[in-house]
């Protein structure tokens, strides 16, 4: 995806795709937690994408999550869109690469920041792990 932009998504929030990515919760499995589109290792230091094709990769230690206030230019459509910013510039690219989540309207706002708390700390606790494997 590259960047993403408040351009990028509003189209994104206008096309078919948004409908199944409207998060609805976290989802753990016996190895990851997820919300919407992307999960995280609950052991090791990965993530995974499941949008458009399925792919794992190591977490950068610049990865990071955040939440977009997406407006349309007409103000008719108004989102919350979560973003998991995989890295800030890689070897093979020099601009962040961000994945988004899914989307939540506006009216649940505390439900999404109490999801995100809880994706950002796992996130947290694997840049650690990280970290930690890197001195090893």
């Amino acid at each position: 995806m590259g960047t993403a932009t408040n351009e990028t998504l509003v189209t994104f929030l206008r096309s078919p795709d948004a409908g199944p990515l409207q998060l609805k919760g976290i989802r753990e499995t016996a190895d990851s937690v997820y919300l919407g589109a992307v999960g995280l290792s609950l052991k090791e230091p990965l993530f995974h994408s499941i949008l458009g094709f399925n792919f794992s990769g190591r977490l950068s230690p610049d990865a990071a999550f955040r939440v977009e206030a997406v407006t349309g230019p007409d103000s008719e459509l108004t989102a919350l869109v979560a973003v998991f910013r995989q890295f800030e510039s890689s070897r093979f690219q020099d601009f962040p690469e961000d994945i988004v989540m899914g989307w939540v309207p506006t009216s649940a706002a505390d439900a999404l920041a109490t999801w995100m708390s809880r994706m950002t700390a796992q996130l947290t606790h694997l840049l650690a792990v990280r970290a930690q494997k890197s001195l090893a």
